[in-house]
């Protein structure tokens, strides 16, 4: 949160004092949130009717939509692997939409595990 000349930044509703005037020539509202905010990396394994059904490109127009990197593709068996990194409230809201899918899917299960945060995407991808 910025206010006039006397800059006051908040992490999780705490002020930090050392943040003031001179660093905002650096940090905006949007990078200050992107460096204050958990990051997190999950993968899953999507089982079901998953494959044919536009669920990679979904997953993919989603991530693009929550700022979450990685990359989702399909698996032998009829099965959809994806990894994601990025905000962990965006991870998760992309890990739930998973469990349900775009509107052809009819996703029987989700296997979820989270992982450490490696920093390792720069984008999105659908894999082939």
């Amino acid at each position: 949160v910025l206010q006039s000349k006397q800059t006051l930044f908040l992490w999780k509703g705490t002020p930090i004092p050392n943040l003031r005037a001179p660093i905002t020539k650096f940090l905006n509202a949007k990078t200050l949130f992107f460096f204050l905010t958990e990051k997190k990396r999950g993968k899953i394994v999507v089982s079901g009717v998953v494959q044919g059904v536009f669920f990679r490109e979904n997953a993919r127009l989603k991530a693009n939509e929550l700022g979450v990197f990685g990359y989702i593709r399909n698996l032998e068996g009829g099965r959809v692997e994806g990894v994601f990194e990025g905000d962990e409230r965006n991870v998760d809201y992309l890990v739930k939409y998973c469990q349900k899918g775009p509107k052809l899917a009819n996703v029987e299960k989700i296997e979820v595990t989270e992982e450490r945060y490696k920093k390792e995407f720069k984008d999105f991808r659908v894999l082939r």
